[in-house]
């Protein structure tokens, strides 16, 4: 009987269960590793959504380039007196945002210009024109109302087969043309600008030395803006710059997002001056094909 009642004894002392400090120091440990899981997750998933983002800016910023650039290649010279080949002018209402960047002693200005442009296929003229506007979200149209640094780039098209070119009311009925006559190309523009180079790579403000002296070669540049490039130009008859430089400026959609449901205009500024890393800027140096430079 007692070796019995020993083993019993034994069996009950090796069956015992944890004491508190051992339940203790084995949450506390698993509540270390599923913090640093949750950690591990959590920068997971906010890279994949960085990710996202990169990819829908990107794709929405290089269909606009895309678009921007096969357009422009194929830009060609009217040769009759006074016609407009090339014009870009920095819009008179849209709002430019001047941004911090992340040093804070250097600062970004968003501007938006206009730009229009003629090509030629077989007999057809097409005059081409892109211009951001502020989409209003009530009925999905255009317009300048309130514009404070972010719009959507719309396109617009119209082709005439005349035999006498008059690509000056080509350039006015874009002037002129309704959101109904758009295409909306891409959103969340905060920046489109145009700079006219010649056949040296440098930007062009005055009539080229070698050209200058030849009718009708006429070119109209005004360089009043901050940063002192071109804010306004027109290439006419004949004339063409060498290059355009192309930079068109994206902000991220999470970004955008935020700031539509700002109801205030001012406020709505105020944010976006404090957005430079959440713009995407896609820059490209276009060739015009037909150019004489």
């Amino acid at each position: 009987m007692t070796p019995r009642r020993t083993s019993d004894f034994a069996d009950f002392r090796r069956s015992r269960g944890f004491s508190v400090l051992e339940l203790l120091l084995a949450s506390s440990i698993l509540s270390l590793i599923v913090f640093g899981l949750y950690q591990v997750f959590h920068q997971t998933q906010k890279a994949l959504h960085a990710n996202v983002t990169q990819v829908d800016v990107q794709e929405g910023g290089r269909a606009a380039m895309d678009f921007l650039v096969r357009d422009l290649e194929q830009t060609t010279s009217c040769n009759l007196s006074n016609g407009v080949n090339v014009w870009v002018n920095n819009s008179p209402v849209g709002r430019p945002i001047t941004m911090t960047t992340l040093d804070t002693n250097v600062f970004r200005t968003n501007f938006f210009d206009d730009l229009f442009f003629l090509s030629k296929y077989n007999k057809d003229w097409t005059g081409t024109g892109y211009r951001v506007l502020l989409a209003n979200p009530t009925n999905g149209f255009a317009s300048y109302t309130n514009f404070v640094g972010v719009g959507s780039l719309w396109r617009y098209t119209a082709t005439t087969n005349s035999m006498v070119l008059t690509s000056n009311n080509l350039l006015q009925a874009f002037v002129n043309a309704s959101p109904t006559n758009m295409q909306r190309v891409t959103d969340g523009v905060v920046g489109l600008r145009l700079i006219p180079l010649d056949s040296f790579g440098r930007v062009q403000t005055t009539n080229p030395p070698n050209l200058a002296t030849i009718p009708p070669w006429l070119i109209s540049i005004t360089t009043n803006r901050l940063d002192r490039l071109p804010v306004t130009f027109a290439y006419y008859t004949n004339a063409l710059p060498a290059y355009i430089d192309l930079e068109l400026a994206v902000l991220e959609p999470p970004t955008l997002d935020l700031f539509r449901s700002i109801p205030n205009a001012q406020s709505a500024a105020n944010f976006l001056s404090q957005q430079a890393a959440r713009v995407q800027l896609f820059r490209q140096r276009i060739p015009l094909r037909s150019s004489a430079q």
